[in-house]
């Protein structure tokens, strides 16, 4: 909020990723807090020394001091990138320096942009160089079903007040995306139509999207589908993600993929025979 106080406009927030502190091994064993982590994508017409200074003066507002490195702090604002621009100055080193060594870094960037390169590292993707890194953050999903047979919770979440606790608890537990199926795919299960799938989700959809505009931290919103009418109509809505459990495979839902600047999942399936 206090960023986009100045002239700067937030076009993008990842989602909140937590961490463990990077600590000596002499650390007070009090410093061993965990972090939360999150990248902004942010667009402005200033130069970065102008942003570095707002920087600062929001890092002291929200009480961070001069202390001992590696101690706990409140708030804690780099710049990771400018464009494509490599700086070096007594006060200011961007690309900022070892962020590709870092999974806190690059698992809330790569929730952004996940095919980016870092200026003057080469043809590496942020993907590439999380790979070579022992620790992995991951996002986590949290599965809101909406049907009357799903293999767990079959019949559980059809009304917006059994909804709503569940929901709040998978927040509470730090989920990074909701994602929303009207169809079970449990073995034996009914096949559905998209108008009967959809005539189920979209009040609990309408709801989320909802709950979702109103804070910038909410998580994403997924909705598990292979019917392309459906992921165009929950596109249409605002949700985030398409979640095709059929694995990408049909004409209709790869062409709407092709012409959507929303995330993907292609989940794969396990058939009888396997294929």
């Amino acid at each position: 909020e206090m960023l986009g106080s100045k002239e700067l406009m937030i076009r993008r927030i990842s989602p909140v990723v937590e961490s463990p502190a990077l600590l000596p091994d002499d650390a007070p064993a009090e410093w061993n807090l965990s972090f939360l982590n999150l990248v902004a994508e942010c667009e402005t017409e200033v130069e970065p020394e102008s942003l570095f200074d707002w920087i600062r003066e929001i890092q002291t507002t929200l009480g961070r001091t001069e202390a001992a490195r590696w101690s706990p702090r409140p708030i804690d604002i780099d710049i990771l990138l400018w464009g494509r621009e490599q700086i070096d100055t007594e006060r200011l080193t961007i690309p900022h320096p070892r962020m590709q060594e870092r999974s806190f870094v690059l698992a809330p960037l790569i929730a952004l942009e996940p095919r980016m390169t870092i200026p003057g590292l080469g043809s590496k993707t942020l993907l590439d160089w999380s790979r070579e890194l022992q620790q992995h953050l991951p996002l986590w999903m949290g599965i809101l079903n909406i049907t009357p047979d799903s293999f767990s919770d079959g019949g559980t979440h059809q009304t917006w007040s059994r909804i709503e606790p569940h929901l709040d608890a998978m927040i509470d537990a730090g989920v990074h995306i909701i994602d929303v199926g009207g169809e079970s795919t449990r073995p034996g299960a009914e096949p559905i139509s998209s108008a009967t799938e959809w005539q189920r989700i979209e009040p609990i959809l309408r709801e989320l999207v909802a709950r979702r505009d109103a804070t910038p931290l909410a998580p994403r919103i997924s909705v598990d589908t292979y019917h392309a009418n459906t992921a165009r109509r929950a596109l249409a809505l605002g949700v985030d993600v398409i979640n095709d459990v059929s694995g990408l495979t049909t004409p209709k839902m790869i062409e709407l993929a092709k012409t959507s600047s929303a995330d993907w999942v292609a989940m794969h399936s396990v058939r009888v025979p396997a294929d």
